[in-house]
């Protein structure tokens, strides 16, 4: 708990919980960041799961960057939000579920990515839809929970 105390105390997290803008700022990035992630990542498990087969999976490739500079801004205004209330989030179970949820759709995207590698064709495997499903789940699932981290 001490170390929790330390990172409320810091200036980043005084900022953003005390000044004027930086929690609206923060949490705004944070949106936009989300938007990109989970926007991506769903037209790729949609597409893996049969919807648009005459767009190629590759199509999808130049994308990625995309999407990791979504997680990036994702991650560092999340790591800002959370300095704000550390002892809070840290002990929120739906802040745990989110991160759980974040974790394991990473993972999904990381198998999904491996096991979609130069598939072109419109139909995807059996193991590539379901690992397509498991992510949408646990994305749409990590929002959930994000939002009742400021309810419950």
């Amino acid at each position: 708990m001490e170390f929790l105390t330390w990172i409320e105390g810091t200036a980043v997290a005084l900022w953003v919980r005390e000044s004027l803008w930086g929690y609206p700022i923060v949490l705004s990035s944070h949106a936009v960041g989300m938007a990109i992630v989970v926007g991506m990542v769903s037209m790729i498990d949609i597409r893996v799961l049969g919807f648009a087969r005459k767009i190629p999976i590759s199509s999808f490739n130049s994308l990625f960057n995309l999407t990791w500079a979504g997680f990036a801004i994702n991650f560092t205004s999340g790591c800002m939000l959370f300095s704000g209330d550390a002892i809070k989030f840290f002990n929120s179970t739906p802040f745990r579920i989110k991160i759980i949820l974040i974790i394991l759709g990473m993972i999904s995207v990381w198998m999904l990515l491996r096991e979609v590698k130069g598939m072109d064709s419109g139909v995807s495997s059996t193991k590539a839809r379901i690992i397509a499903a498991v992510s949408l789940l646990c994305w749409f699932g990590a929002i959930t929970a994000g939002r009742l981290t400021a309810y419950l």
